[in-house]
């Protein structure tokens, strides 16, 4: 199962975290405005389970969020305020059903 999570902050990288030591999915995707800081959650995660469970995790853009079982807004209102968020819930929603 593939999992996208919106937000790489505190929130969205414990959640990456959590994800991926119970082995909850086999794809984790980090999203974030600010691509460097996704990709830096998404290494050291990804250093800390090297035995933990065969996750994949990544940084990247909305487009892989394609086929993602379960899409997580975990970012804070200053990241709202620069994308409109009733697009990205819509976008996610439109995502789902298909």
């Amino acid at each position: 199962m593939k999992v996208g999570i919106i937000g790489s902050g505190f929130v969205g990288s414990a959640a990456a975290n959590a994800i991926a030591l119970r082995g909850s999915a086999a794809e984790v995707i980090l999203i974030d405005l600010n691509e460097k800081p996704a990709r830096a959650q998404a290494e050291d995660i990804l250093h800390a389970i090297p035995f933990a469970a065969p996750v994949r995790i990544k940084s990247g853009n909305y487009p892989q969020l394609a086929g993602a079982k379960s899409r997580c807004p975990k970012s804070g209102i200053s990241y709202y305020r620069r994308e409109r968020f009733d697009v990205l819930w819509n976008w996610c929603r439109n995502r789902a059903n298909h």
